[in-house]
């Protein structure tokens, strides 16, 4: 005897299974995303001074800095915190270094809604001003 559960209606998704949201500090390096938080240590160059916050169901790749979406169209993206906005980015680029900044961003898919939060610690020290 075969016996199978299902849950919920057959062939139906969670539209946020896949969805991260993350963080770069914008380095002389190749920077991309991580999930959840970032950290950059070290010298700075002030002409390289931004954070880059972003939401997605797809990571970074070679190409891509940023957490981006594919398959899924969010019909709302709102950024709030250390950066306010709309979008799959969000950048500040005002900050003080050697704090913590928090960003919470709200996405909607179809008509539901789900909050992400991504924390940034910038640990580097100013030798360009």
């Amino acid at each position: 005897m075969n016996l199978r559960l299902t849950i919920g209606s057959e062939g139906s998704s969670d539209p946020f299974k896949d969805v991260i949201a993350g963080c770069f500090i914008d380095t002389a390096a190749s920077d991309r995303a991580s999930s959840g938080s970032c950290t950059a240590a070290g010298p700075m160059d002030v002409s390289r001074r931004s954070v880059t916050f972003s939401v997605g169901n797809v990571p970074p790749s070679y190409s891509e800095e940023s957490f981006t979406f594919e398959g899924v169209t969010p019909t709302h993206i709102a950024w709030s915190g250390a950066c306010v906005g709309t979008g799959y980015n969000c950048v500040l680029t005002d900050y003080f270094v050697l704090q913590e900044h928090t960003a919470t961003v709200k996405v909607t898919i179809g008509n539901e809604t789900r909050e992400f939060t991504v924390t940034a610690t910038d640990e580097r020290l100013n030798w360009n001003n």
